[in-house]
């Protein structure tokens, strides 16, 4: 973990671009685009931020765990203390509509995950979850509408409350042009990766066949803007990309119809307007012919927004 004072929130700024670069001993660099810095709560403190509806659906409107195939409204907490949170609850500023990890109070259920992405509820809807220090959490709650700011109450075994309130929704974020989409996503349209009869790129950053048939995904991405870089991580983190920088990563291609869109450096700046079909091309490393397997795609837009999506088979 990297940490950075930031007093001029440079990094809240949605329109920097930034670059990690670590060099070694040996003269290797590595290098890759910065999407956004986390940020870490002072201690026995929280901050929240509002993130809109999320891609999972963990809870409905009442206090049980469960699907009711309706996206969950997501929170995401910083929270930087030492205890046990036994309680946590959620509640609209605007509405006092209010949700909850207490079993029997009529409140409906929130959901919690830790940063892996694992949820952390009971199977009573309770939670007792332990803290040393700064951790991040996601909350998942069911919301007919964005009723920010929030306010987030954490309650640890010690009887401590700590309390962080989300921000109201910038004016400018809820005015929405009806002729174009503004949710961005990406989705998986094939169930699993599949050799097919193309040789366009190798085990290398150049777009350029090896002489081995490619192994493809096709992918829908629905948005607008800029796309400007891509990776396709497996489950050791490492795989595929569109970057230039020598990380251990081969060529990730992006193909539209019959045509590659990498430049003669692999990059890619692909303008998304609606909804587009793409195929992802690369050479196969030992994961994708796996009977079982998984792969995290990450699309940079030009603002440096990230876009995620998971295929598993």
């Amino acid at each position: 973990t990297l940490l950075v004072q930031d007093n001029a929130n440079i990094f809240a700024n949605a329109n920097v671009k930034a670059t990690l670069t670590i060099s070694l001993s040996d003269g290797r660099i590595f290098e890759k685009a910065i999407a956004k810095g986390a940020v870490t709560a002072a201690a026995n403190s929280m901050l929240a931020e509002y993130k809109g509806t999320g891609k999972y659906d963990f809870v409905g409107t009442n206090e049980k765990m469960g699907s009711n195939l309706n996206p969950d409204h997501q929170l995401d907490v910083s929270v930087n203390a030492s205890g046990t949170i036994t309680g946590i609850r959620v509640r609209s500023d605007k509405t006092k509509k209010t949700w909850d990890t207490i079993d029997g109070n009529g409140n409906s259920l929130v959901a919690v995950t830790n940063a892996k992405g694992e949820r952390l509820n009971k199977q009573d809807g309770s939670v007792s979850i332990p803290l040393s220090g700064a951790a991040n959490f996601s909350l998942w709650f069911e919301e007919d509408a964005d009723n920010s700011p929030y306010l987030v109450t954490f309650v640890l075994s010690n009887g401590q409350v700590i309390e962080a309130a989300t921000k109201a929704a910038a004016a400018s974020d809820q005015k929405t042009d009806p002729k174009t989409p503004v949710k961005r996503d990406v989705t998986f349209l094939t169930a699993k990766p599949a050799v097919v009869k193309v040789d366009l790129v190798g085990k290398n950053k150049k777009p350029a066949g090896n002489g081995a048939q490619d192994t493809s995904v096709k992918v829908e991405i629905n948005g607008n803007g800029k796309i400007v870089a891509m990776t396709l991580a497996d489950s050791s983190s490492m795989g595929w990309d569109t970057l230039t920088s020598n990380n251990g990563r081969w060529l990730l291609g992006v193909r539209e119809g019959a045509k590659l869109l990498n430049k003669a450096d692999g990059t890619i700046n692909i303008q998304i307007q609606g909804s587009k079909t793409l195929e992802l091309l690369m050479q196969d490393n030992g994961k994708l012919r796996a009977a079982t397997g998984n792969l995290t795609l990450s699309i940079t837009w030009g603002n440096g927004k990230v876009t995620t999506s998971q295929l598993v088979w």
